[in-house]
């Protein structure tokens, strides 16, 4: 029994060998001389020399899934849009609810911003108080419906470069724009007549765009600042721009500060329709060299044209009954042929125009107020016509030049309260062009 026990056992391992050997015989591919101790090379293996059809490499002229083909034409993908505004406005109706105004930014959010000219069925006809004050606006479309901007509106949109005011607008309240420094272009309309102080107080502006300068000549400005062409380098009315300004037809006052500051004018030329020009017209218009005033003018303001260095060819209308205290202070006029009208000339009217050689009055002058010509260096001679009843102390002082400062008439003249002889032309211009006081004559 054991002795069949053990053969069965060793017929079992005799088996095992075999099918060991067959299985050897398999992966060698039947080959006799298989070493079996070589590594064996299967498909696929990257240590293969001979890539197979599922591990060969890509071909360098062949686009794969990770190289890009420079010739490759598909757009690159466009750039995500920026946020639409979110959120309202705020507006309260007025209190006929037969319109509304816009009273602040609400929860609105983004930088170009469109007020609506229609809010809950009422159309929307004013800016409110401070509405958007100190706001991150890069634009502004502002409606047609809309006839007035409040105090504050704007003022301090640093980001604000452009704004275009629609016609109906009226009224522009008090730093409605103050400090919107990177503002550099204004378009007004026809329709306004009230810009109230630093409305535009700005720092860059440069462009004033208008349609009507009637209209603009109809403005009331609250003071400098309220003008956008103070230091503004270009006016353009209906697209052109103005060099040589003439007034229209039509125009009877050219308002305060109206051009004042505006450099890029040459020359004015005012319609006998102009009765007046106002204080500080043309303040300060450095590159103004002719003015030719209408017969239609009586009155010259105070300073009207002050400072205009330049302006060195002056045509008075034969209407002027006044001319302003200051009102061609330091101009490069060289000849002065004023009108019979002319009655009053003001105080330091003509004072340095260092260029004045010229000056002739017509009888009918009955007042030259102090320092009116004081410091003309070159001005030679004077005649004070018969009509004169005063003139005011230093009128001529600081004249240089002066040899000869005849009175038409002699008689009955003070200094102060003292008589004076002014029979000598000679010692006149000497005492006189050194310090007076006022001179008068009783009539």
């Amino acid at each position: 029994m054991k002795h069949k026990f053990l053969t069965g056992i060793l017929s079992l391992a005799v088996a095992l060998s075999l099918l060991s050997v067959s299985a050897c015989t398999t992966v060698g591919d039947h080959d006799p001389t298989i070493d079996t101790n070589d590594p064996i090379v299967t498909p696929g293996n990257p240590d293969d020399e001979t890539p197979s059809g599922d591990n060969k490499k890509p071909d360098n002229d062949s686009p794969s899934g990770d190289n890009e083909n420079p010739d490759d034409d598909t757009p690159d993908p466009e750039p995500e849009p920026e946020p639409e505004p979110q959120g309202q406005l705020t507006f309260t109706a007025n209190a006929d609810e037969t319109a509304c105004t816009v009273t602040g930014i609400g929860t609105w959010t983004g930088s170009e911003l469109t007020i609506p000219a229609v809010y809950e069925g009422l159309p929307v006809t004013a800016i409110g108080e401070r509405a958007f004050f100190e706001q991150e606006i890069t634009a502004v479309t502002l409606p047609e419906s809309l006839t007035e901007i409040g105090d504050l509106a704007f003022a301090h949109c640093y980001d604000l470069t452009a704004i275009v005011i629609p016609e109906g607008v009226a009224r522009i309240g008090v730093q409605a724009f103050r400090n919107c420094d990177r503002l550099t272009d204004v378009t007004l309309p026809s329709t306004l007549t009230d810009i109230q102080p630093d409305a535009f107080h700005c720092a860059n502006i440069q462009n004033v765009y208008i349609a009507d300068l009637a209209a603009w000549c109809n403005i009331q400005f609250g003071e400098a600042y309220a003008n956008p062409l103070l230091d503004a380098e270009h006016l353009y009315i209906d697209g052109e721009q103005v060099t040589d300004l003439v007034i229209p037809d039509g125009v009877t006052e050219i308002p305060y500060v109206a051009f004042r500051g505006f450099a890029a004018i040459t020359s004015v030329t005012l319609p006998d329709s102009v009765q007046k020009i106002g204080y500080q017209a043309f303040y300060g218009c450095e590159n103004l060299t002719s003015v030719m005033i209408g017969n239609g003018v009586q009155e010259i303001d105070n300073m009207a044209f002050y400072i205009c260095r330049r302006l060195s060819d002056l045509t008075l209308g034969n209407s002027i009954q006044t001319i302003g205290a200051d009102a061609f202070l330091e101009n490069g006029i060289t000849t002065l042929v004023f009108p019979e009208s002319l009655q009053t000339i003001g105080g330091g009217a003509f004072m340095n125009c260092n260029d004045l050689t010229s000056v002739i009055l017509q009888n009918g002058i009955k007042t030259i107020e102090a320092g009116a010509f004081r410091s003309c260096e070159k001005l030679q001679q004077f005649i004070i016509p018969e009509s004169v009843t005063t003139v005011g102390h230093d009128a001529f002082t600081g004249c240089s030049a002066l040899t000869s400062l005849r009175f038409a008439r002699t008689d009955n003249w003070l200094e102060g309260t003292c008589p004076v002889d002014v029979s000598d032309p000679a010692y006149n211009a000497e005492r006189m062009k050194i310090d007076h006081g006022t001179f008068t004559r009783a009539v």
